[in-house]
């Protein structure tokens, strides 16, 4: 209880059960109640934890001899053969993926009432430790798996997916490195875009696992173990072993599809974006913890299928009067600036310009953090532009491109409770 501070253990009191070091636990896509845990058999509760009830038998190969270290029973704060990975489909109800520690995937699409291992379905299965199985956001018999051979000195990409309930599995490694996998994500607006956390290492693929390229651009080259997809923010959200959490913008991605890029110039819809409102000067919690935020302003995305060979054209539009406007980049692939959410002032005959507005003024809307500027070309003028829409131009190559954008009211600032 965040108010009283209270706190109960809803752990299975079964000793019995054997549980790895990561003992997944999931909240039902369909029911907020319902909680699978995982041990080295799927538990379930229908009332958040008060009570549970084994859903499956023994689903790990319950290898003795797997589970004997040093001629001790290997029940200790490390224990093996046990469910590493659990995931239910969003779209099909008590559709259940389940991976273990010691190379099993096993399926069951009534609850857990019958279970079917999909080992021998698998073409080459290592037989590895099971990273992640993931179900499809887009098809029910969707499904993807990864194995990790760290422990085994086996460091092949080991990466499969199926779309019939796991009948048959193809390998989607591609031209992967060899390096180990430990999880992949789906897009949940693109089937084709695909994460995969390595060790070590971020890549994505935007053919469905036909190809694969590194994320960098300030990614350090560290294990990556999780991997989330923001539904509502379009942000990948990428969990590093000792460097912290990664957040980057992915809507452009998710637009990016075999007709995208044949277009010699195309422009990603504008992400609407708050324009917040900085916080009083003798507020000190920005000082507590300053971590880099993302840019303040709003990011336009555009993709060139050749470098342009003139100018390419940013404003931004309201009606006839041009609110901003810049010279963007004009090199082959995507390109992107940032019109920091203000506008050029209208200058009356015979008056001076208004000034800017100060950094770090209440209403001004900008950050009072000191970090360095986002490395994005950015534009706008020196007074705040008005909450409300506008359009975005965009022109190359003689085609001009325009989306809708909204500037949102910061409706947080100075909110009392």
């Amino acid at each position: 209880d965040l108010y009283t501070g209270e706190v109960k253990s809803i752990a299975s009191r079964d000793q019995a059960l054997r549980y790895n070091w990561h003992a997944p636990i999931l909240v039902s896509p369909h029911d907020n109640n319902t909680v699978y845990h995982a041990a080295n058999k799927l538990l379930k509760s229908t009332a958040r934890g008060d009570g549970w009830t084994e859903i499956s038998p023994d689903l790990t190969t319950d290898d003795k001899a797997k589970m004997t270290v040093g001629g001790k029973g290997g029940d200790g704060n490390i224990q093996y053969c046990t469910i590493s990975t659990i995931d239910e489909s969003p779209l099909a109800r008590d559709l259940i993926w389940v991976g273990t520690d010691d190379g099993n995937v096993q399926v069951t699409r009534d609850g857990g009432k019958t279970w079917t291992k999909l080992n021998d379905k698998i073409p080459s299965n290592p037989g590895y430790w099971v990273s992640r199985v993931i179900a499809s956001k887009h098809a029910a018999g969707t499904a993807y798996v990864t194995f990790t051979g760290l422990r085994n000195d086996d460091f092949r990409p080991f990466v499969y997916k199926t779309t019939d309930f796991g009948q048959t599995w193809t390998s989607i490694a591609g031209n992967l490195p060899a390096k180990s996998v430990n999880v992949i994500r789906e897009d949940p607006y693109n089937p084709n875009l695909l994460f995969v956390g390595m060790d070590f290492g971020l890549f994505v693929s935007i053919d469905g696992g036909r190809t694969w390229q590194e994320m960098k651009n300030g990614m350090p080259t560290q294990p990556v173990h999780d991997i989330q997809i923001h539904p509502r923010e379009h942000d990948l959200i990428v969990a590093t072993h000792g460097r912290g959490i990664y957040i980057t913008d992915i809507s452009a991605l998710e637009e990016i599809n075999d007709t995208t890029l044949a277009q010699d110039f195309y422009l990603f819809d504008v992400e609407s974006k708050v324009r917040w409102v900085v916080r009083r000067e003798n507020e000190s919690a920005t000082t507590n913890f300053n971590g880099q935020s993302e840019p303040n302003g709003i990011v336009i995305n555009y993709y060139l299928k050749a470098a342009a060979q003139g100018d390419v054209t940013v404003k931004i539009m309201q009606g006839s009067r041009v609110v901003a406007e810049t010279k963007g980049p004009n090199a082959a692939g995507l390109n992107q600036v940032l019109w920091n959410m203000r506008a050029t002032p209208v200058t009356i005959p015979g008056q001076a310009e208004a000034p800017q507005t100060g950094r770090g003024r209440r209403g001004g809307g900008e950050s009072t953090s000191e970090q360095a500027p986002p490395p994005i070309p950015t534009f706008g003028g020196t007074l705040p532009a008005d909450i409300g829409e506008y359009d975005v131009s965009v022109a190359a190559g003689g085609k001009t491109f325009t989306k809708k954008v909204r500037i949102i009211e910061d409706a947080w600032f100075d909110r009392m409770f």
